[in-house]
Parts: C-alpha cells; sequence; structure tokens
C-alpha cells in the first residue's frame, strides 16, 4: 500500500498521464496516452478493485466480458451476436468461470469468478 504500484500501472496502460520515464515494450518505444492507445499496443490493465475498476455489476458476465471487444464484436454498427456469444463461452470454459448462464449478472457471482471475469475482460 502506498508504494505507487497501482498508479505507475495505470500510466503505463495509458489511463493516467506519464511525467518522466519512457514505456519500452519488445525494444520499442510506446506513449499511452489513453486505455486505447494501451490496448492497441497490447497493453492491458487488470484492476485489483474488481468491483470499482474492474466490473460493471449490474450488466451480465457476458456484457462485461464483450464490452472491452465491441470494436472486434461489431461491424461499427450492430454486434455480432453469434461471434460474441462463442468468445464468451471460449472464456467461461478457458477460465473455468462458474456461472449458471452468460446472462447471470456479475453482481451475482462469487469474488473469484468475478475475478476470472475481469482477466478474461482484459
Amino acid at each position: 500500500m502506498g508504494a505507487g504500484r497501482t498508479e505507475l500501472m495505470k500510466v503505463i496502460y495509458g489511463a493516467l498521464p506519464r511525467d518522466g520515464g519512457d514505456v519500452v515494450l519488445n525494444g520499442k518505444t510506446v506513449n499511452p496516452i489513453s486505455p486505447r492507445d494501451g490496448l492497441s499496443n497490447g497493453i492491458a490493465y487488470i484492476s485489483e478493485d474488481r468491483k470499482g475498476d474492474g466490473l460493471i455489476l449490474g450488466l451480465s458476465v457476458k456484457e462485461n466480458m464483450s464490452i472491452c471487444s465491441l470494436d472486434k464484436l461489431s461491424n461499427g454498427v450492430q454486434i455480432r451476436h453469434g461471434d460474441e456469444v462463442m468468445a464468451v463461452d471460449d472464456f467461461i470454459k478457458l477460465f473455468n468461470i462458474k456461472t449458471p448462464t452468460r446472462e447471470q449478472l456479475i453482481g451475482n457471482l462469487s469474488g473469484g469468478n468475478q475475478q476470472k471475469v475481469a482477466i478474461a475482460k482484459g
């Protein structure tokens, strides 16, 4: 606590502004100035505060998992629901997420399963 670890990770991801130093990824200097920049450079941030930063508790498992990938799951206008369901089901299986259905509200899952969804989302 208080060591600046979370803030450093948010700077590397692009969620907080950088005031010095360089971010070097695979030998290349990158300067993520937003989370979108971070993601486009292959950098993901998974918050240790899953309820405050990592998940939207009023949404389903499916919606939480797919919200960060809408650009890949849509044609710019409409979500390709078949692709969304397939991707979510793959992650549920891969991470062994215990949920009765992908439509289950994330807030109704155990803390461990919520964390698995936060990781799959990232």
